[in-house]
């Protein structure tokens, strides 16, 4: 646990970073994400503690987004749009939270002129009855509160919020503050829209949120052969970058496995010359502002194109990058770990390994039994037991049989063996499995390609449509079991856009019937995008409240 500790501390302090809560907040259409702005901040106290479920009601015709566990919210509206927001937060079950007899004393010592307020948000917090004054009133009813006579102040107020970046004109009388943010003719994302929390009658802010019962979370996993992404084949960047903020709108992913990104230089910093900035910055922080970071890319084999990871670094931390293999192309183990709230009390987390590939494509299995047999290899030497581990990527598999798939699902030690969700866990199907041969049985699997046509929407893809199943996620025994807070959710393994009715058209075909697996506009995107289906799975996380969980082999 120390090593977790050294380690951990590191990321501490990024905890207060902006995450969102997709669940909690009613986007617009994913097909006109285009034509919307983000709407981004956070709400928390005085000294950064997170504020959950605090809601921000914009004015005007647009839903009330709400703050997650990090104290963080989103939302969208159209360009051009203008709206006010305020804050409203109803503590329900733990009212006196914060308020104790020591702050009756500082409120007294300040009337006393004995021990003055430092800062106004103390005054702000002592005027419990909001009448711009502070006096012994105030005492009365805060020590109401505190023996549970009363469940709120007068006008049922709890709280009060003060928009960020005010600046008091006159600290020591601060009773004019501004408590909301106008933004007019929203053409842009508006990122840092924040708000600090005053829980009335809490003077020496000692206020803690109350984690009793919070629900667990879920990490969204996805992986995405993306077809030399930035090599300008498939047309401009612009047009390419588009469709993508599409898919990412509707899938929104925590951890973004992209396969065949076009080769650049892994250490350019500017977005022009290294491509992991220009995704993360044009497109997914475009869509969700400063939502997603990448973990250090490589291309020691000197391959024609490359693989990238991106996270969501509000709920992940990185640590390291190593390359297992290098043969044809980079096989990146990526270590990362789960921001838990917990970890400013309990600095202790659980850690997640992602190991990416894409092998070598042709009927033949040669040089891709070579590259698993090597990465595999180094995993088992690397580690006396599998930790929560993920295996993922394009793997070209043409059956099951095929030696490198074996030599992953295969082990003669259980700990280091990997599961395939759809056979070993989901049990949907059974092995043996010939994807080339009986294509049919596995229909709503496939991955290879989203086009019948060569040569539309142009010629810098596979054609056929549903024809191959290459892209796989292989999960370890704890992922399976949950043995260090992770666990796969079970049948959560989805093929994206793939309704079981593509066999051999392509995606947004209205043969054989009209799909219906995702809107419109996300067939149409996956369809211009990439010649292949990206595949997404969901990890149940449970937060450790403990300050122990089993120690990484």
């Amino acid at each position: 646990m120390m090593r977790k500790l050294a380690l951990l501390f590191i990321g501490i302090l990024q905890i207060g970073y902006l995450s969102y809560l997709h669940a909690q907040t009613k986007q617009t259409s994913i097909g006109t994400l285009g034509t919307n702005n983000a709407i981004s901040g956070s709400v928390r106290t005085l000294n950064g503690v997170p504020i959950t479920g605090v809601q921000l009601n914009p004015s005007g015709n647009f839903t009330a987004a709400q703050t997650d566990l990090w104290g963080n919210y989103y939302f969208t509206v159209p360009n051009g749009s203008s709206t006010t927001l305020r804050p409203t937060y109803k503590e329900l079950d733990y009212t006196q939270s914060g308020l104790t007899a020591l702050d009756m004393i500082l409120i007294k010592r300040h009337i006393l002129n004995i021990g003055l307020f430092t800062s106004p948000y103390q005054a702000i917090a002592a005027d419990v009855n909001n009448d711009g004054k502070i006096t012994n009133l105030d005492i009365l009813l805060l020590l109401r509160v505190i023996i549970n006579m009363d469940s709120s102040f007068p006008g049922n107020r709890r709280w009060a919020f003060v928009d960020s970046s005010y600046i008091f004109s006159n600290p020591t009388n601060p009773y004019n503050w501004k408590d909301s943010i106008r933004l007019s003719n929203v053409t842009s994302n508006k990122k840092g829209q924040n708000f600090i929390g005053i829980k009335l009658g809490d003077v020496n802010n000692s206020w803690q949120q109350n984690f009793s019962g919070i629900s667990d979370d879920t990490l969204k996993v996805m992986a995405y052969n993306v077809l030399n992404y930035g090599d300008g084949c498939q047309g401009s960047l612009s047009k390419l970058n588009g469709y993508f903020k599409t898919i990412i709108g509707y899938t929104n992913p925590d951890i973004l496995s992209l396969e065949k990104v076009d080769a650049f230089s892994p250490t350019a910093t500017a977005s022009s010359k290294n491509f992991a900035v220009s995704v993360r910055d044009s497109v997914l922080n475009d869509l969700f502002p400063d939502k997603y970071d990448f973990a250090t890319p490589t291309n020691i084999s000197s391959g024609g194109d490359m693989n990238l990871l991106f996270y969501n670094k509000q709920k992940i931390g990185y640590l390291s990058t190593q390359t297992i293999v290098s043969n044809v192309t980079d096989f990146n183990l990526h270590k990362l770990y789960y921001k838990d709230f917990f970890l400013s009390t309990t600095p202790d987390t659980t850690f997640l390994y992602v190991l990416q590939n894409h092998t070598e494509s042709g009927n033949s299995s040669k040089v891709r039994d070579q590259q698993v047999a090597q990465e595999m290899q180094a995993l088992r030497t690397k580690f006396a037991y599998f930790p929560n581990l993920i295996v993922l990527g394009d793997f070209n598999y043409r059956n099951t049989n095929e030696t490198a798939y074996q030599a992953i699902i295969n082990s003669s030690d259980t700990n280091t063996k990997m599961f395939d969700p759809p056979f070993s866990i989901d049990n949907k199907l059974t092995y043996p499995a010939d994807f080339d041969n009986n294509t049919a049985s596995y229909a709503p699997f496939l991955t290879t390609s989203t086009r019948s046509s060569a040569s539309v929407p142009n010629s810098c893809g596979t054609s056929g449509g549903g024809k191959g199943w290459y892209d796989h996620f292989f999960l370890s025994p704890w992922l399976v079991k949950g043995k260090n807070f992770m666990q796969y959710i079970p049948n959560s393994y989805t093929t994206i856009g793939n309704d079981g009715n593509r066999l051999n058209v392509s995606i947004n075909s209205k043969t054989p019937v009209v799909n219906q697996s995702v809107p419109s506009a996300i067939s149409d995107a996956l369809f211009q995008f990439s010649n292949k289906y990206p595949i997404m799975i969901k990890l149940k996380v449970t937060h450790n409240s403990y300050n122990i969980s089993p120690i990484d082999p």
